[in-house]
Formats: C-alpha cells, sequence, structure tokens
C-alpha cells in the first residue's frame, strides 16, 4: 500500500472516528509494519501537518470550490486535505505530484467518480496559493487569526479576550513553529555540562535553556530514545516550561512530597532531583496503564525514591491528611497550552468540556488540599492558556481554602527566545 494511502485511511479514522492522532498512528505503524524510517516520517508528517493546519486548509478549499467543506463526502475532504497540505506546506513535493497523487487517491477509494472534482480544486489551489483572501484583520480579528493559523474561531475569542490580539497571534503564530527538543538532566547521573558535550560530540546542536536549569535544547536531535544515554537514564524528554514550572515549586531536600495526577511521571521526576534524591515521593494517577509509564521512566532513571500507585485524585484519602510538605496539583485541563506538539487537541475540547474540567479541577482540589500539612505548599499547575483553569481558579483557591499564594509564573509560546508550551503554576502556602 502506497504511504500516500495509508495516511488517508488514517486521516479518516481520526477525523470520523474522533479519535487521537498519536494512538492511530500508533496503530497504523503496527498494522503497516513493513514501512522503512522514510515512510514512517513521511507518512507522520502528512497526517500531523495535515490536521495542525486543518482549518486553514478548509478555509483555502472552501475559497475555490463550489462544494463547501460541510457538504463534501468525508474521504473526498480528506483527499483534497491531504493535496492541499502538500501544495502549501511540502516544499519538496512537486505540486503537480500532490494533484496527480490525489486523483489517483480519489480513485483506489471507488471515488472514481469525483476523481475529476479533486483535480479541479487542487489544481485551483495551486493557482491560487499565494493569493488567499483572509478575514479583514481588523474588523474580524478572530476570523483573521483562526483562518490564518488554523485554530478554531471560538477558542481565539476566549484567547483574545485574556492575551489580547496581537499577543494572541504571537502565540498561535509560534504554536505552528518546528519546535526543538528538551530534556532534563538526571543530576544524580551526570551533569548538564557533560551531557551537552556527549550530544555534540555525537554531532547534534546543543545548549543549556535559558529559562530552565539543567535542561538542554537540541536541533534536529532524530530519536534519542535509540541512544546509550537514554537507555542508561541521563536524562527525561521534557517540555522546558515544564521543567521550569517545577523550580517555583520552592521545594528542599528531605520533603515528603505527594504528586495526585503525575503520569508520566515528569513533575514527580523534576521534584526529586530538585531535592538532589533526599526526600520521598509518592506519584498517583487513575490507572494502572499510566501508573506503569511513571514506573518506566522512574526505573529508567533509577530514582528508587518515588513510588508509583493507583489512586482515584477525587476520593479522599484519611491516611494522608495533613501528612506532606508539598502537594503537586498538575491537573487535568484543556491543554490549549500545548496544541503546538499535540496537535490535534484543539478539534478535541469545546467550550462545554472546559467547563466540565474547571468543575473537575475544583472537585480535585477540594480533596488534595487535606494533605497538605500546616504551613506546606500545595502547587497548582495546568498546560493550558485559559485563565478560568489558571488565575480564576487560583482565586478560587484563596477564596475557598486554607491557603495564600506566594507565587504563580505563566510561560507563553513566542514570549521567549526559547520556544516553550503554554503552561501555569502557582504555589500556595497553607494557613
Amino acid at each position: 500500500m502506497e504511504e500516500r494511502e495509508i495516511a488517508l485511511r488514517a486521516l479518516n479514522d481520526i477525523t470520523e472516528k474522533k479519535l487521537f492522532a498519536s494512538f492511530v498512528l500508533d496503530k497504523t505503524f503496527e498494522k503497516y509494519s513493513f514501512l522503512d524510517k522514510r515512510g514512517r516520517a513521511f507518512v507522520t508528517r502528512l497526517v500531523e501537518g495535515t490536521l495542525e493546519r486543518m482549518i486553514f486548509l478548509d478555509y483555502a478549499i472552501n475559497g475555490v470550490s463550489k462544494t463547501p467543506t460541510v457538504s463534501m463526502d468525508s474521504c473526498i475532504l480528506n483527499i483534497l486535505r491531504l493535496g492541499a497540505y502538500q501544495i502549501f506546506f511540502m516544499d519538496k513535493v512537486p505540486e503537480h505530484s500532490a494533484v496527480n497523487e490525489s486523483v489517483e487517491l480519489a480513485k483506489k477509494m471507488n471515488k472514481k467518480s469525483l476523481s475529476g472534482f479533486v483535480n479541479g480544486v487542487l489544481r485551483s489551489l495551486v493557482r491560487k496559493k499565494d493569493g488567499i483572501k483572509f478575514p479583514d484583520k481588523k474588523k474580524n480579528p478572530a476570523g483573521y487569526i483562526s483562518a490564518k493559523y488554523s485554530f478554531p474561531k471560538w477558542m481565539v475569542k476566549k484567547i483574545i479576550k485574556t492575551y489580547g490580539k496581537e499577543d494572541t497571534e504571537k502565540m498561535l503564530s509560534a504554536m505552528l513553529e518546528d519546535k526543538p527538543l528538551s530534556l532534563r538532566v538526571n543530576t544524580l547521573k551526570t551533569d548538564a555540562e557533560s551531557l551537552r558535550a556527549t550530544f555534540e560530540s555525537m554531532g547534534m546542536t546543543c545548549k543549556k535553556s535559558t529559562l530552565a536549569s539543567d535542561v538542554l535544547i537540541l536541533e534536529d536531535a532524530g530519536n534519542l530514545t535509540d541512544t546509550k544515554e537514554f537507555k542508561d537514564g541521563l536524562f527525561y524528554i521534557q517540555d522546558v516550561s515544564s521543567a521550569a514550572a517545577s523550580e517555583y515549586y520552592n521545594i528542599k531536600s528531605g520533603m515528603k512530597v505527594l504528586d495526585v495526577c503525575s503520569s508520566p511521571g515528569g513533575k514527580s521526576i523534576c521534584a526529586y532531583l530538585l531535592m538532589n534524591g533526599e526526600g520521598s515521593i509518592i506519584s498517583r494517577d487513575v490507572s494502572e496503564d499510566k501508573i506503569r509509564r511513571i514506573k518506566e521512566n522512574t526505573e529508567r532513571l533509577g530514582l528508587s525514591g518515588i513510588t508509583a500507585m493507583v489512586w482515584d485524585a477525587t476520593r479522599f484519602n484519611e491516611e494522608d491528611a495533613e501528612k506532606y510538605d508539598l502537594v503537586i496539583a498538575d491537573l487535568p485541563c484543556s491543554g490549549l497550552g500545548v496544541m503546538g506538539r499535540k496537535t490535534d487537541i484543539k478539534y478535541h475540547v469545546s467550550k462545554e468540556s472546559v467547563e466540565e474540567l474547571i468543575t473537575l479541577q475544583r472537585k480535585i482540589l477540594s480533596v488534595v488540599n487535606k494533605y497538605v500539612r500546616s504551613g506546606g505548599y500545595l502547587i497548582y499547575s495546568t498546560c493550558t492558556l485559559n485563565a478560568e483553569e489558571n488565575e480564576e481558579n487560583a482565586k478560587w483557591i484563596e477564596e475557598n481554602l486554607p491557603f495564600y499564594k506566594e507565587d504563580e509564573k505563566l510561560f507563553v509560546p513566542g514570549m521567549s527566545e526559547e520556544y516553550c508550551d503554554g503552561f501555569y503554576v502557582a504555589r500556595f502556602k497553607k494557613w
């Protein structure tokens, strides 16, 4: 089976069955195991790139098609999206190949009667691709940003309300840029300078982060999980903002820490390393699968002071009452801050789901705050840009729980020289 057909079948599953791209791609590569490294990379780029730019692609298609995208056969629409993505964003793919291969795809999918339609739409896009007319930026800023940067209009309006038009455009534009790989150095086994030198000796471009200590930024690193350094547990792959947020924990050696929604373990790992391995951390999450991921990471890194166990954070455990110096509540959220890396989040989030998440966040906070000892700390964090889940929840904590806010930090894409995800962290001290 040809790579474009494999990509189309994956995209059909994602859009028609409302599945996450990472899940579908994993299953796709299990099924089509004959694909070599180049083939897998091409399929991944096509699927993830098309999803990332799908709102823009639909806008462009609607600009040249007499049949609106909402009325199209779903398979034909995805063929057009894949073809349009190649035309607009894949410079190494000749435009005539993008058109011709899309026409052939229509025939392979038993849509021969619509192959001429596919040909006509894509040829029109080739002719007009440099003249896309977006909504008026001044009169309709949300429509302009939504179409140009490919984010749902309701979401853009919400972000504009908090950050303004200019910063919203900067943030969403930054999310479409290529993202470097960042990693937290396991300082119990090595140090940042030694690991940086090792990567550079392997031909990689590597530098220290200016936003977080003991974090390295790598360009064009390839698959680091195949390296001896990864297998030896010398580092943990983690976004800069997530790593930097942990430095607001005010953590000290010897602390007793509880991480209530911890999978895949990044916050616990950061906390343990910041304690220099002197202290204890209980890492909990709601399922065996999530706990397995935490154990895999902590065991590879050799962090014996982290204990992972299944527990639903909405359930109170009497045995833990006022037991911990620090409770980390990095809670389920809308994920609007990580849309640059998880391209399909924006299609799974809705206004209604955000409201449900806020209710869940406050339900969890009402329980887990009771685990903090007098004078201890509660950390509340999310990976979203939504003020209702961030600053407004922080205000809710101060108004409803026996804590006062000592510090908070919001990391925003496009606002520093280093790319970072959108991330919010607030530290509270118990009265």
